[in-house]
C-alpha cells in the first residue's frame, strides 16, 4: 500500500513548532528592519507638497526629481546588495542602519534643491538596502520549507512601516512643523543594537564558481558538465515510476 504525503511529511503547525529560536529571532530583527526603512521611506512622500512649495517645484519637476532619486537609488541599491555577497550580510546591514538616519535627518536642514536631492536619493539608497540583505538572511536562516512563507511574510513589513508613520507624522506636522518629521528616522539607531545579533554571512559568489580558475589551466571541468542530461534524467524517473507502479 503507497504510504501517504500525510503520513511522512508534517503539517505546517508542526513544522511551525520546531523552528529554532535562532531563526524566529533572525526573522523578527529583519522584519523590525525592514518596518522602518519603509517608515523612513514613506516620511518623504508625506511632506512632497510641502517640499515643493518650499523649492518652487512645478509638477513636471517634481515627478523628474522622483524619478531621479529612484533610478539612481535602484542603480546603488542592487551594487551594495552584490557588496553584501562579499562583505557579509550584517556588515552591511549595520553600515545601512546606522547611515539612513544620518541622510534622512538632512532633509529637514537641506537648504537647495540639488542638496536635497542627493540626501534623498542616499537616504532612499541605505534604506532600500534593507529589503534584499534581510530577505536574503531570512532565506537562508529559515528552514527548508518555511523560506517562502518566512520571506512572504517579512513583506508585511512594508504596510507596517507607512502605518506607523501615518500615526506619528500628523502630530508632529501639527506641533512642529514639516522639517521635523524628519527626525523620526533617528528612531532606527537602537535598531544598529540588534543588528550586531545577526549571523556574519559572507558569501562571495565569485570565490565559489571561479576559486578554481586559480589553478589555471589544471582547473576542473563544471559539475554540470559532469551530470546526466535532461534525458537520461528523464529516462531514470519514468524508470522509477514504473517499477514502483
Amino acid at each position: 500500500m503507497p504510504i501517504s504525503k500525510s503520513d511522512h511529511e508534517p503539517g505546517l503547525r508542526e513544522c511551525l513548532r520546531q523552528v529554532s529560536g535562532h531563526s524566529w529571532r533572525v526573522f523578527l530583527i529583519c522584519l523590525i528592519g525592514v518596518t522602518f526603512a519603509n517608515l523612513d521611506h514613506s516620511l518623504f512622500t508625506f511632506v512632497l507638497t510641502e517640499l515643493a512649495a518650499e523649492f518652487g517645484w512645478s509638477d513636471l519637476e517634481r515627478g523628474v526629481y522622483i524619478a531621479i532619486t529612484f533610478v539612481v537609488a535602484g542603480v546603488l541599491i542592487t551594487q551594495i546588495g552584490a557588496l553584501a555577497d562579499r562583505l557579509g550580510r550584517r556588515a552591511v546591514l549595520l553600515v545601512s542602519t546606522l547611515l539612513t538616519p544620518v541622510f534622512v535627518t538632512a532633509l529637514a536642514f537641506a537648504p537647495t534643491t540639488v542638496s536635497l536631492l542627493i540626501a534623498r536619493t542616499l537616504g532612499f539608497t541605505t534604506s532600500g538596502v534593507q529589503s534584499p540583505v534581510t530577505g536574503t538572511l531570512v532565506f537562508e536562516e529559515s528552514p527548508p520549507r518555511l523560506r517562502g512563507l518566512f520571506t512572504g511574510v517579512l513583506q508585511i513589513g512594508f504596510p507596517l512601516g507607512f502605518f506607523l508613520a501615518s500615526l506619528l507624522v500628523p502630530f508632529i506636522y501639527e506641533t512642529w512643523g514639516w522639517r521635523y518629521i524628519f527626525l523620526l528616522s533617528l528612531l532606527f539607531l537602537p535598531y544598529a543594537s540588534f543588528c550586531t545579533s545577526l549571523p556574519t554571512v559572507r558569501r562571495s559568489c565569485s570565490r565559489r564558481i571561479f576559486g578554481k580558475r586559480v589553478a589555471g589551466k589544471h582547473a576542473k571541468r563544471s559539475s554540470w558538465s559532469d551530470s546526466p542530461s535532461l534525458s537520461v534524467r528523464l529516462a531514470m524517473f519514468l524508470q522509477r515510476t514504473s517499477a514502483s507502479s
